[in-house]
């Protein structure tokens, strides 16, 4: 390649922060300390043409002035391996790495997060190192996951690097149109929830759209912070930031453990024991005595659980914690009798189910209010959240239906998936509703097609809703064909308003 060729390839035009790197690099090769220099625009094969990376060297030094700072870099002065090292090894740390520019004023405080603790590490040589790890690290799969999300994020902010402050991020996207507030606010996170929770077949699709998905949660993330921290549009961001911060959360989750964050299934009626984990420790032998000697001190107490023909001796201490002493008159006379209250409890939703008295199975007589609440009240002390069993809590709570009449012709109906949870930062309870599925309903009141009338309609949408039919009762939903298919699709015409009729 001739020198005219080697001046016009702008692959050797290289910008002053690549200028550094390269250079850093050069000296190296000099002290004889490495053998080759990449160039930091290709960062393919080493420079093996002389002319080229002479005329690079030359290019650099002459295009830039550098500070000291820069120069005691260049010059090795700063040993920028052993002293400082970059630390990004989650994607909460990549999430700091994108916010770099969020931070207004002195940022290393800020900067240091992705560092091991080290000290007098100032601000140019941190984004020094860290451009150079990046660079170095391209198959690290949370490097690898900040270069997709910075590719697409430059799709709409071109000029974006990591390392640019606050202001002048302010002014790449002030009073310009490059973001669609109502995409990222609204649209976005009501399209990716839909797609987890509706449009995933089975939980093992469900689990690999969410390790899949991250970049696209990371960069939906990073433009609701950007309209609330950097442009304040705090009105705008207000309603979704949270639900967007927690399908970011649950995306790492998933993909650093391998769960789902999502309840996978809705117990109506109360807790499912069987798929709560205990812990199974069965406590020191003294531990354990003092409960059973508690039990056994009742003249006449049954030695065994009704349930399981368990001698109280041979229960660990986690199931003796759930001992219960429940007593009966009779003849004048007080007896007692000892039960697992959860055995008792999950005896209770049978009854229930099955529509039967819940009696006490040594005197065959229906338990008393007293006696349910004391099995509730023992079991809060290990399951708090558990409620007592009724016919009436068969609907998904979390779940909810919403009408209204949008005029005197149409009549919308919306279902919202709220979801309970701890903020991921805070660790404080949130609670927050998504918009799943819209139909838009005409008024149809005519009476010689009764079966279509509105009020029938309506009466066979809160059936299907009070008995889970329209979702399921599992995550994702399985979403009832006739809601799926007319899912907002504005107002349906007479024609397909009487097909979905035909459908429910």
């Amino acid at each position: 390649m001739t020198t005219r060729e080697i001046r016009k390839d702008k692959n050797n035009k290289l910008s002053k922060k690549q200028c550094i790197m390269f250079l850093t690099e050069y000296e190296k090769l000099l002290k004889n300390e490495i053998t080759e220099v990449i160039n930091p625009i290709t960062n393919n094969l080493p420079i093996q043409a002389e002319k080229r990376l002479n005329y690079i060297v030359k290019y650099c030094r002459r295009t830039y002035a550098y500070d000291d700072n820069e120069k005691k870099i260049i010059e090795g002065h700063i040993n920028t391996i052993d002293e400082f090292t970059v630390n990004i090894d989650s994607y909460d740390q990549v999430m700091t790495l994108l916010f770099i520019p969020f931070k207004p004023g002195y940022r290393i405080d800020f900067i240091e997060q992705l560092f091991l603790p080290q000290d007098n590490l100032d601000e140019k040589t941190a984004l020094y190192l860290l451009e150079k790890y990046i660079n170095e690290n391209k198959k690290n799969k949370y490097i690898k996951c900040y270069l997709e999300i910075e590719k697409e994020i430059k799709k709409t902010i071109k000029d974006f690097h990591f390392s640019m402050t606050n202001d002048e991020l302010y002014d790449l996207v002030y009073n310009t149109d490059v973001l669609d507030i109502d995409l990222i606010t609204k649209k976005l996170p009501q399209q990716y929830y839909f797609e987890l929770l509706v449009l995933s077949k089975n939980t093992k699709e469900l689990r690999k759209n969410l390790c899949n998905n991250l970049p696209k949660y990371i960069i939906l993330k990073y433009f609701n912070l950007l309209l609330r921290q950097v442009l304040y549009k705090y009105k705008e961001t207000d309603t979704n930031i949270t639900l967007v911060n927690y399908l970011y959360s649950i995306s790492a989750y998933c993909i650093e453990t391998g769960n789902i964050n999502f309840r996978l299934s809705y117990d109506s009626l109360s807790l499912s024991f069987s798929s709560t984990h205990s812990s199974g420790t069965s406590g020191t032998k003294e531990d354990k005595q003092l409960y059973v000697d508690n039990i056994l001190s009742y003249e006449g107490i049954n030695e065994v659980d009704p349930f399981s023909q368990k001698k109280w001796q041979k229960m660990n201490l986690q199931t003796l914690k759930t001992v219960i002493i429940i007593e009966y008159q009779e003849n004048g006379k007080t007896f007692r009798n000892a039960f697992n209250a959860k055995d008792l409890y999950t005896q209770w939703k049978i009854a229930i189910k099955n529509n039967k008295p819940f009696v006490n199975p040594y005197t065959r007589k229906p338990f008393t209010v007293e006696d349910t609440q004391m099995i509730v009240d023992r079991l809060k002390t290990v399951y708090p959240r558990i409620v007592e069993p009724t016919v009436r809590t068969l609907r998904r709570r979390d779940i909810e239906l919403s009408r209204y009449s949008l005029d005197e012709n149409t009549v919308i109906y919306t279902l919202y998936f709220r979801i309970e949870d701890y903020d991921q930062y805070n660790f404080e309870p949130f609670s927050k509703t998504i918009e799943l599925l819209t139909i838009v309903l005409p008024m149809y009141t005519d009476t010689e097609d009764y079966e279509y009338h509105i009020g029938i309609i309506n009466d066979k949408i809160i059936n299907l809703f009070n008995t889970n039919k329209i979702t399921g009762k599992t995550i994702p939903f399985k979403v009832h064909p006739a809601f799926l298919k007319y899912n907002k699709k504005g107002k349906l015409t007479i024609d397909q308003y009487k097909n979905f009729c035909n459908m429910l």
